[in-house]
């Protein structure tokens, strides 16, 4: 699972949702409504572990 947080918490996006084939590389779209500068951040979430990063848009 694939999901985009905002800084206080709220879930923005949940990009991906299923299982993924290990090795392949998976492309998602992310669309922010708001066109000025923001940061969020997200969670990838798989059978091995979290991965947590940030996401930062510029105007």
């Amino acid at each position: 699972m694939l999901q985009v947080y905002t800084m206080d918490g709220k879930v923005v996006s949940e990009l991906f949702k299923g299982d993924m084939e290990a090795g392949q590389t998976y492309k998602a779209d992310f669309k922010l409504e708001n066109r000025s500068a923001q940061m969020f951040f997200y969670i990838l979430r798989t059978d091995q572990g979290n991965q947590v990063g940030r996401i930062i848009s510029l105007e």
